[in-house]
């Protein structure tokens, strides 16, 4: 909770700092991700999975269903409602920004890193477009699923929330 408001605080403040308008013009329609099987996935050699029991490992591929991302597809779009994280299991995506002078770069993640996880804590408006780079498979967990593990106090739920809040700690010193 800490964490997300104070990304959130300066987020507000650079968008402030910098006139940047709070939702970028969304491009032409892309066409939907592509669902595919997670059968050959392999998602316990991901280390970001790999202490999760197998079964773990197959709800996590029930609740959060594989969608694969043509080169530069969108997952999702600065200023909308944050609803699903993504965990990249194949593939990269690049970060950016809109700013008063274009997109700014932000990052590139990588196989295995977390993505969009303020939204399962939150659902806040989006800080940044999230874009494929080359073909990219990503599992999109929803929040509201998220908050049902969360509920039934699921051992799947409380590995993501201390993921979360890792990835929320690296962003928050990466931002100041």
């Amino acid at each position: 909770g800490h964490v997300t408001e104070r990304l959130r605080q300066i987020h507000a403040r650079v968008c402030t700092l910098r006139q940047v308008p709070t939702i970028e013009a969304l491009e032409e329609a892309s066409p939907p991700p592509l669902a595919i099987s997670s059968a050959d996935l392999e998602l316990g050699e991901l280390s970001i999975l790999s202490q999760l029991r197998p079964w773990e490992l197959d709800l996590l591929a029930d609740l959060a269903p594989p969608l694969e991302y043509s080169d530069r597809q969108v997952l999702c779009h600065q200023g909308m409602p944050g609803e699903v994280c993504f965990l990249i299991v194949r593939g990269a995506v690049d970060i950016s920004k809109a700013t008063v002078d274009g997109p700014e770069h932000l990052a590139t993640l990588e196989r295995g890193a977390l993505v969009g996880q303020m939204a399962l804590v939150d659902g806040a408006e989006r800080s940044a477009t999230v874009r494929a780079r080359g073909k990219t498979v990503a599992l999109s967990l929803a929040r509201k699923d998220f908050q049902d593990l969360l509920d039934k106090n699921n051992s799947l739920a409380l590995h993501f929330q201390e993921l979360t809040a890792v990835a929320g700690i690296r962003q928050l010193r990466n931002a100041n």
